[in-house]
Parts: C-alpha cells; structure tokens; sequence
C-alpha cells in the first residue's frame, strides 16, 4: 500500500484533541515513543491478562528498529499512532521537514501493518501552522490528554499509581510512555483500580467513535 499525500496551503487548524465527551465508560491509555525491545513484550503481556486494548504512539525510528516487535503489538489488536519518525521539535522544522517527518511514518506505518495511521500525536505537544496544515493533508486528528509526567526522572511507582488514577471521567485520555518501567510496574494497581471504578480500556480510536472530541 502506498501512501499519496497533497501539498495544502498553510493554515492555523483547530486545537489538538484533549478527551471525549461520552456516555460509555470508556477510557483510553496511551503510550509514547515505543516500540521499545526492553519492555513492550512486558506491556504486551500485561495488557493481554486484563482484557485491555490501547493505543500506542510509535516512532518510525523504533519501528525501523524494531519491526518484529512492532507487528506483534498490532496483532494484539492495539492501535498505533503516528508519533514521526524521530521525535523532533516539530515548530523548529521547515514546512518541508514536518511533512516528511509526519508522512514517512504514515507510509512506513502503512507498509508494515496494511493501514496508514488514523491518530496522531505531536512530539512534546508541540505544533505549528505547518504541523496543522500537514495534519489536515492527512486528515489525521491531533491527540493529547492528561499527562502527570510518567516521563520524569523523579517519577515514582506510587506517584504514577496515585496521579493517574484520581479524578478519573468516562472519555479521559491518559499520556503515558511506553520505555517508563515504573509506569510498567504501576500498570497493574492502575488498570485494577479503573476496573473497580466500572472503566473499560479502549483504543483512541474507539473512544472517539463513542462520543465527540473535546478540545484543549
């Protein structure tokens, strides 16, 4: 399958996607910068045991990297989004380096799994008009959510536990990483936790089509 993109003129596009308003008691997790050789067969395994599906934001990098272990976790049936290829700074870029970053991971994505992305998450957060007029190119729409800094070198097992799982809505849309072994380690107290609050673990995707996008 090859991917055709259009050049589009630069324009200022809505705001990323921040959760969902729904009636179902849907929540999503979601893991940056994978995949990652030293722990997603261990994520993989984890989210297996609880019933869960997810979506995980990969680098083209790592997929390059990693090939086998990225067709493992589609086949597990979770969603993988586009994350570009290297994880830059996408407003430092040129119109030109956004697009190629944002459009080689479509076709690398499309290429190993059958289907080119249909979520998108920018590196930091970060976006610009040539990163919104690209997005709008490819139609993907943009995803951020709640982050409580699993990322941090001062990140505890009992602290992710504890930020992640207070305060929890039906639509919520969690940031996490996929190469963070305290977040690892914390998953199963969490995801017991959403259970007993009558949550179910869905795909980005699967959220957004049971309810309508709030945007930050």
């Amino acid at each position: 399958m090859h991917f055709v993109a259009k050049v589009l003129p630069i324009l200022t596009m809505p705001t990323p996607i921040h959760r969902v308003e729904t009636d179902q008691p849907y929540i999503c997790l979601t893991f940056d910068d994978g995949p990652i050789a030293e722990t997603s067969r261990s994520w993989l395994e984890l989210l297996a045991q609880t019933d869960s599906r997810v979506t995980f934001f990969d680098l083209g990098k790592n997929v390059l990297a990693e090939p086998e272990l990225a067709k493992e976790v589609h086949a597990a049936g979770h969603e993988i989004g586009n994350h570009t290829m290297s994880h830059p700074h996408l407003p430092e870029l040129s119109f030109n380096a956004v697009r190629a970053e944002l459009t080689e991971c479509q076709q690398l994505f499309s290429d190993a799994f059958g289907a080119a992305p249909t979520v998108f998450r920018a590196p930091f957060g970060e976006h610009s008009d040539y990163v919104w007029t690209v997005l709008k190119e490819l139609g993907l729409p943009s995803i951020l959510g709640r982050g409580h800094d699993d990322w941090s070198p001062n990140a505890t097992v009992e602290g992710i536990t504890e930020n992640y799982t207070k305060g929890v809505q039906a639509g919520d849309i969690f940031i996490l990483h996929t190469w963070q072994t305290k977040t690892l380690a914390a998953m199963p107290e969490m995801i017991r936790r959403y259970h007993a609050q009558g949550f179910q673990l869905v795909t980005i995707s699967e959220l957004l089509a049971a309810g309508q996008p709030v945007y930050v």
